[in-house]
């Protein structure tokens, strides 16, 4: 598909994107393209949840995935050169036989293709390659325009900037989501998945390697990690790149 016609087709579906050096960037939360056959070319996904492309039996060239969620490629039988799996979930290709050997898999889950399934083990920090300096990190989450999360509950939380903030009930090994942590992400775009409100904000954090908690048992959310203490440094914009 040229991308004069890509750009027609997501314009159709409402589809939040932009167009920077000729390459068109996606946006939102979970994008639903079930129907598209084909992209065009140097289509970079960027939003926050999950992708679903059902219909979609082949990859161009220079198409990266950088959403939170996982990568739905049901049909998909041929990936072509230079395509880039960087999702913070799996990727599922149970159509494709073979994959030209400069295909990237840096995503945060499992990645599933005909007769085979990659389990990956790597640590949160090498996997979504975050630099760690003087044994701290930046992560980010997003909150109100207020700077608040868990609005109007027990759990209400004001991440003002120039804060630190620990959490009293620190608890994480008791289930990957709910109470007795806070959470972040290694992209401000992947929050989107977790948190929607007109006017949101995004927060990096920086955060001593020690107080982090990664869950390890295939976890529901691989894109996220929880974190006990944390100062909060600034407000970004939402496709910044790490750190």
């Amino acid at each position: 598909m040229t991308q004069k016609k890509f750009i027609k087709y997501l314009q159709e579906r409402n589809i939040l994107f932009t167009i920077e050096k000729g390459i068109i960037l996606i946006n939102g939360e979970a994008v639903y393209l079930r129907s598209c056959t084909s992209l065009s070319e140097n289509v970079q996904f960027n939003n926050g949840g999950g992708i679903y492309l059902g219909s979609l039996t082949s990859l161009p060239e220079n198409v990266q995935f950088n959403n939170g969620g996982s990568v739905y490629l049901r049909s998909c039988t041929s990936v072509s050169e230079n395509v880039q799996f960087n999702n913070g979930g799996s990727v599922y290709l149970r159509s494709c036989t073979s994959l030209p050997e400069n295909v990237q898999f840096n995503n945060g889950g499992r990645v599933y293709i005909k007769d085979k399934t990659i389990s990956k083990s790597i640590p949160y920090l090498e996997r979504y390659k975050i630099p760690i300096v003087d044994d701290h990190v930046i992560l980010y989450k997003r909150v109100s325009k207020d700077y608040k999360t868990q609005e109007g509950t027990a759990n209400e939380t004001t991440w003002a900037i120039g804060t630190t903030l620990e959490h009293l009930n620190w608890n994480p090994s008791l289930n990957e989501c709910g109470p007795g942590k806070f959470h972040a992400c290694a992209k401000p775009g992947w929050c989107d998945i977790f948190r929607n409100i007109k006017d949101d904000k995004y927060i990096a954090i920086k955060i001593h390697v020690q107080d982090l908690y990664e869950w390890t048992n295939h976890p529901e959310y691989p894109q996220k990690i929880g974190f006990r203490r944390g100062y909060v440094i600034r407000e970004v914009e939402r496709n910044i790149d790490n750190n």
